[in-house]
């Protein structure tokens, strides 16, 4: 009888882990397939992700729209700087991980409601200059970038060493490691009782190095695991998300007390700009280029950090807040920022070449509403120069894409 009942226990124990082995081969099998897979949907928890940003962006924004005697502090544009690369980069980890491996696994969703809390908890103290405030930010970017490497470590096991994406899988979860061992190192340093200026200028160049340190290994960035349809529509959601800030701060410009043609031009302008990124990024480069969509990525730094401070700009005007030099500084040199890294992405255009013609109305537009800025030096004149380079932007994009679908027509 002992003997019958020990052997249906080995029987049952046999089953049980010949069906966990296949569980495992068909968890890896399927995670290859998501690998390698090319145009994702984008899911409801990404966008559900991306809405916590809109309220990161909000704080990062709201840091330059305080001015001292017509001028913004350089702290307050320093400070912003680095808010905005630290945000950026936190979201970018992220939306690399679900681009290249997610497969929908219970624990990466726990990942990114854990990511969304601590984006949340950032949000509140970006801008902070205590003490305090940047142990707190420390522990945060340990928390974000530490549990992204642990995706990463796990998704390298699982597919195995001979799939494609597991050298990239295991050189990402290192480099995210070794990031969350410096930010701890920093922890441990503002806490000890010494002066906070080495941990502050490790912070800030921490900020930097995460940032810019995908350039330095793009060789581990596999092209056949880039998912660039699923990029890029995830970049235009979050340039969706601060456009939508810019709608909410030029409503100080419909005001009953403050209507005016003023107020048509500034919403005009984020109309304008709104449309040039959707011919350019959205109907102009080829979303399904073999590509590693680095460019990308540092593109959508200069543009989001252009629009806020772009935002904060329009805020201040509508305030009577800032002289008309500064009003010029800000609104000149974050329009120039923008379209600087909206232009980047031409090298996704599937035919890449710009006629003379073409060239000289941009930089025209570019021209004419700088000398009008430049020239006026006063907030009005900075909404009436944004509105000539927009509208003279988007009137040569239209004419560009219109002239490419109909070369696209005579191909076919």
């Amino acid at each position: 009888m002992h003997d019958e009942l020990r052997e249906k226990a080995a029987r049952r124990a046999a089953y049980i882990r010949q069906a966990q082995r296949e569980l495992r081969e068909e968890d890896r099998r399927k995670a290859v397939e998501m690998i390698t897979a090319k145009g994702k949907a984008v899911t409801l928890f990404e966008l559900f992700y991306d809405l916590t940003f809109v309220y990161a962006v909000s704080h990062m924004t709201g840091l330059l729209e305080h001015a001292e005697n017509g001028v913004v502090p350089g702290y307050a544009v320093w400070l912003h700087l680095i808010s905005a690369l630290i945000v950026l980069q936190a979201w970018l980890y992220q939306t690399n991980y679900n681009n290249r491996f997610a497969s929908g696994r219970w624990y990466e969703n726990v990942v990114m409601a854990v990511n969304m809390m601590s984006a949340l908890f950032m949000s509140n103290i970006i801008g902070g200059t205590s003490e305090p405030a940047y142990f707190s930010f420390c522990i945060v970017m340990i928390i974000m970038l530490g549990d992204i490497a642990v995706l990463y470590a796990v998704k390298a096991r699982v597919v195995g060493n001979q799939t494609a994406g597991a050298a990239s899988a295991r050189s990402f979860s290192r480099m995210l490691f070794g990031f969350t061992v410096i930010y701890a190192a920093d922890t441990v340093l503002f806490a000890l009782p010494i002066s906070e200026t080495i941990p502050l200028v490790i912070l800030n160049i921490m900020a930097f190095l995460g940032a810019v340190f995908p350039v330095f290994v793009r060789r581990d960035f596999e092209k056949e695991i880039v998912d660039f349809p699923h990029l890029t529509e995830r970049f235009e959601l979050l340039t969706i998300v601060t456009f939508g800030e810019m709608i909410v701060s030029v409503g100080v410009f419909f005001m009953p007390e403050s209507l005016s043609h003023y107020s048509f031009f500034a919403f005009l302008i984020i109309i304008l700009l709104f449309g040039c990124y959707v011919i350019h990024n959205h109907y102009m480069i080829d979303r399904h280029a073999d590509t590693r969509g680095l460019v990308l990525m540092f593109s959508h730094y200069a543009m989001i950090i252009g629009l806020n401070v772009i935002t904060a700009a329009q805020t201040l005007i509508a305030e009577d807040e800032i002289n008309g030099q500064t009003a010029t500084n800000m609104m000149l040199g974050s329009t120039l920022l923008y379209f600087a890294g909206m232009f980047m992405n031409s090298i996704y255009y599937k035919r890449k070449l710009w006629s003379a013609a073409e060239k000289a109305a941009a930089c025209g537009a570019l021209a004419a509403g700088a000398v009008v800025m430049i020239a006026m030096r006063s907030p009005r004149g900075c909404l009436i120069g944004m509105l000539i380079i927009s509208a003279g932007l988007f009137a040569v994009l239209l004419y560009k894409t219109r002239k490419q679908r109909i070369l696209c027509r005579e191909e076919e």
